[in-house]
């Protein structure tokens, strides 16, 4: 199973690490961070850089693509053609397609969601009507392939009573 873990400059490293100790756990799990451009990834925390290994060139085929969270970060990447566009391609490849936190935001901008139930930090997800998402104050939206979380520990949850059997 192809884990690919999508990170970015000042993505919040609880949403990037915690989600992917568990999924990289699972059997026959391949686990992999891709970002943009390989290199130094900085992250929320300034004293933390994440030197990536893959960029999307190499990265075409995903059975999970999580999607890494940030504390503002998000914006620059929900407005980057190039990442919604990698995202789009890949997420015709998955059995899951899944978010932590504020990059649901990141999926929304997609396209993906249009009329699917969404959730991200509650105080936020109105935006999501912007995108024709259907927001829902829930620690997770589930709809068809789509998994979104208000939070890291929510998104945790959701993996051990989805993919965890």
């Amino acid at each position: 199973m192809k884990i690919v873990n999508y990170i970015y400059i000042g993505v919040k490293m609880l949403d990037a690490i915690c989600p992917n100790e568990v999924l990289r756990n699972l059997s026959n799990a391949q686990a992999y961070f891709v970002a943009g451009k390989k290199g130094d990834i900085n992250a929320d925390s300034v004293s933390v850089y994440l030197n990536e290994k893959y960029d999307f060139k190499d990265i075409k085929r995903a059975d999970i693509l999580l999607i890494s969270g940030s504390f503002i970060t998000f914006i620059r990447e929900m407005k980057n053609k190039n990442v919604l566009q990698w995202i789009q391609n890949i997420e015709k490849t998955t059995k899951w397609t899944t978010s932590v936190c504020s990059s649901s935001f990141i999926v929304v901008a997609t396209g993906l969601l249009k009329n699917k139930v969404a959730t991200s930090y509650w105080k936020t997800i109105a935006l999501f009507k912007q995108y024709k998402a259907r927001p829902k104050q829930k620690k997770i939206a589930q709809q068809c392939k789509y998994i979104t979380a208000a939070d890291m520990y929510s998104t945790i949850d959701r993996y051990g009573t989805v993919f965890i059997k």
